[in-house]
């Protein structure tokens, strides 16, 4: 068989979801931020998801303005330095799924 190829022009845009990684350690620092953090594209895995998850449980206000772009408060636009920003103890497990990052990550913070 023979094959030929032949020169062509490709156009568009393709937009790449944040690294797991990278998603985790953004939702970890926009949840100990004195301001809001914008994250454009987040990732959808399962260890993004229990991220955003546990910010929550730990006091970050999180908005949704479409699959592209999510909002995050920190702990301190609630007025408190403390982690849940209520005082007190977070209710119910704070699980971080499967992702060996995350219970690294976000267990120091929630011992805070």
């Amino acid at each position: 068989m023979i094959a030929s190829i032949q020169p062509s022009v490709i156009s568009g845009t393709l937009t790449a979801p944040a690294s797991k990684s990278s998603m985790q350690r953004a939702c970890a620092l926009a949840l100990l931020a004195d301001a809001e953090t914008t994250i454009l594209n987040p990732g959808k895995s399962n260890d993004d998801l229990a991220a955003l998850e546990i910010i929550k449980k730990l006091g970050a206000k999180i908005i949704s303005h479409s699959d592209a772009v999510i909002t995050i408060s920190g702990k301190n636009l609630s007025g408190s330095s403390q982690i849940p920003p209520t005082g007190g103890d977070v209710e119910g497990p704070v699980n971080c799924g499967e992702s060996g990052l995350g219970i690294r990550m976000f267990a120091p913070i929630a011992a805070l």
